[in-house]
């Protein structure tokens, strides 16, 4: 709710909305909580809120279905190490003071990220072998990572592929783009999700692939939209890689709330199956 704030301030609706102290405390539990959802997407709706929904406006698209593939991490002893230090950290630091936590932030960012990146690493296995299922059965395949090291690892397994990150020049990505888009041949592009997150069209494939993914709800739909858009013919299967036992189902979690919040405070509908490899629902609990 509180990225809705500054849009009604600038709008001029914040009064009907309580004001400063009556929107943050009953809609963001006085922060950057999340409160009476329902209640805030009535008022929108009713003082100034208009959507249109994709299925309202590409109603012959294909559905879109979303999986979760639980990977036993190769970087186990590397992960755990790393954790440790994190844990002690934050120890040290006496992070459950939130003015500590708060300066100490960027900090924090950086190591969780470190906590990701071996992960990450660590997925490469499950990851292959997967990307060349998919290829070997003739379908085309779009991965999507954040870190330069996890594309040049990916290129070294499939030095065909195209790639589409903030490395390649302007021409280089719409010559990989069109590449993927047109040549029967070319059946993987390895993007970075923001070179690629928005913006272009990949409905040459209808598998999507993630072995990083980004911190919100919103880039991750933003980069699932590549294939699923206008031109799509086919069901559109996207597919999440978690470590087990990482900070990736921790963050897979945080995302999957803040679908249920974002979907809430909109109205908006999300009614793609979750099919869930491994049970890694039972371990949300």
């Amino acid at each position: 709710p509180i990225d809705l704030y500054p849009q009604l301030a600038i709008m001029g609706r914040l009064n009907e909305f309580g004001g400063r102290k009556g929107y943050l405390g009953r809609y963001c539990e006085g922060g950057r909580g999340a409160s009476n959802l329902k209640e805030l997407n009535y008022y929108l709706n009713k003082r100034g809120f208009f959507r249109r929904e994709k299925t309202e406006v590409a109603k012959d698209l294909p559905e879109k279905q979303r999986q979760t593939i639980l990977c036993d991490i190769t970087t186990r002893r590397e992960y755990n190490k790393a954790k440790n230090d994190f844990v002690n950290f934050l120890k040290d630091k006496g992070c459950d003071d939130k003015e500590i936590a708060r300066k100490l932030r960027g900090e924090i960012m950086v190591k969780m990220g470190e906590l990701k990146r071996i992960s990450a690493k660590g997925k490469m296995k499950e990851v292959v072998e997967f990307a060349k299922e998919v290829q070997d059965s003739g379908e085309k395949l779009i991965l999507f990572c954040t870190l330069h090291s996890i594309v040049d690892e990916l290129k070294k397994e499939f030095p065909n592929a195209v790639t589409v990150t903030g490395r390649d020049s302007v021409e280089q990505k719409q010559k990989n783009i069109d590449a993927f888009q047109n040549d029967i041949n070319t059946k993987l592009i390895i993007c970075n999700i923001r070179a690629a997150g928005v913006g272009i069209t990949l409905t040459a494939s209808s598998r999507v692939a993630f072995v990083e993914y980004p911190w919100t709800y919103a880039d991750c739909v933003q980069c699932e939209d590549r294939a699923h858009r206008i031109g799509q013919k086919n069901n559109v299967m996207c597919t999440y890689f978690l470590g087990n036992k990482t900070i990736d189902e921790d963050l897979y979690k945080m995302i999957q709330d803040k679908r249920h919040t974002a979907n809430t405070i909109t109205g908006a509908t999300d009614k793609m199956e979750m099919n869930f490899v491994d049970s890694v629902v039972n371990l949300f609990s």
